[in-house]
């Protein structure tokens, strides 16, 4: 299904072992397929002459992994409790897990008013708020 998005959003199919190494480095991830579809865009749009690294495009980190953790750590100390991770961990899954901006109103029938209220603070640095109702990723 990502192989079949990032085709029909290059518009071209000279792209398809291109779309085949950013599947496999986006491992299931949406968001981080499009971080990686829109950098080979904007490099293609800056550069039309240039062709594409493709050792460059295999040294790409796999998925987001990293960079969340990391920004993790730092919301949600050692120190929190257990149901408060499991409603962080549920509002990023839902999120992360989308083809598109997810409007705060499903978050909160999914979560629950109360514990979407409880995560969206802590985690509006990641995933904020957008004033047309969804939630952003950072």
């Amino acid at each position: 299904q990502i192989v079949e998005f990032l085709i029909g959003e290059l518009h071209t199919p000279r792209f398809e072992s291109i779309a085949d190494i950013l599947v496999s480095k986006a491992g299931g991830l949406f968001l981080y397929a499009q971080l990686l579809e829109q950098q080979l865009i904007a490099i293609q749009e800056k550069n039309p002459d240039e062709k594409i690294n493709y050792h460059g495009l295999l040294s790409l980190p796999p998925g987001l992994s990293m960079m969340y953790l990391e920004n993790m750590r730092r919301i949600i100390p050692e120190n929190t409790s257990k149901s408060l991770i499991d409603e962080c961990f549920i509002f990023i899954s839902i999120v992360c897990s989308a083809k598109e901006l997810v409007p705060i109103k499903i978050v909160e029938q999914i979560m629950g008013k109360e514990s979407f209220n409880r995560v969206k603070g802590r985690l509006s640095l990641l995933f904020p708020c957008g004033i047309d109702g969804r939630i952003n990723v950072m």
